[in-house]
Formats: structure tokens, sequence, C-alpha cells
């Protein structure tokens, strides 16, 4: 029980630090291992206060692909033509499909599949004067 009060405050203390740093950049990508979990989960999450990204999670199921399937490559485009800026996605080329892929949760950063391996990001400008 003391260990895992002292990761958790050891987290915020951490969290709270991204902000004490010049001007705050409160992208920040948070995971747990199974060691850190009251009941052994893994879990993943990510803040986001981009306006140009999308909050939507979608569970991709687990599948088998035909012999010659590809995947589509994207790239991200800013988009200004609206009253809000955003950002699409242009296709840029595509690579061969796996035989099988496990389930995933799809999300803008923090993505974690069936078995629990998951990868996440956090992008931030760093200290201006590091520049």
């Amino acid at each position: 029980m003391l260990r895992q009060w002292l990761r958790a405050t050891l987290l915020a203390l951490a969290l709270v630090g991204l902000f004490l740093v010049g001007e705050a950049q409160p992208c920040t990508s948070i995971m747990v291992g199974r060691k850190a979990s009251a009941d052994g989960s893994v879990m993943t999450s990510h803040t986001c206060d981009s306006h140009r990204g999308n909050s939507n999670i979608v569970l991709v199921p687990h599948q088998k692909h035909d012999r010659g399937a590809e995947v589509l490559l994207t790239k991200r485009q800013d988009d200004d033509t609206g009253p809000m800026k955003r950002c699409s996605r242009k296709t840029i080329g595509s690579i061969p499909q796996v035989a099988e892929t496990f389930a995933y949760f799809a999300a803008e950063y923090a993505i974690m599949n069936e078995h629990q391996v998951a990868i996440g990001e956090s992008t931030f400008e760093g200290r201006k004067d590091l520049v």
C-alpha cells in the first residue's frame, strides 16, 4: 500500500512539475504498468489540449486479412479553411498488411492492443531558453 501511494505521489509531483517550467504545454501521456495498478491492469491515457485533433476512441476488432491486402499511410494536414482550425489526413502511400492483427484501441495518441501492449507519445515545444 505504501509503495502504491509513493508511486502515485511521484507521478502527481511529476505532472505538477510539467506546469511549473515556463509556459505550460499541457499535453501529457500517462501509462500505468501491471505492477503499479491495484489489480494488475495496464492503463494508458493522454490529455490533449489541441483543437486540431479529435478525441475519438475507436475499438478496432481482431482481424484476419486477405493475402495482398494493404494499409493506407496518411499524413496529417492542417486545414484552416473553416471557422475553426483543424486537421485532416492525406493519403501518401500504402504498405502490405500482415495476415492477422490483434484488436486495439485507436485514439489520437495513446494506443493499446488486446494483450495490453501499449504505446504513447507526448509532444511538447520544450523550454524556450533551450532553443
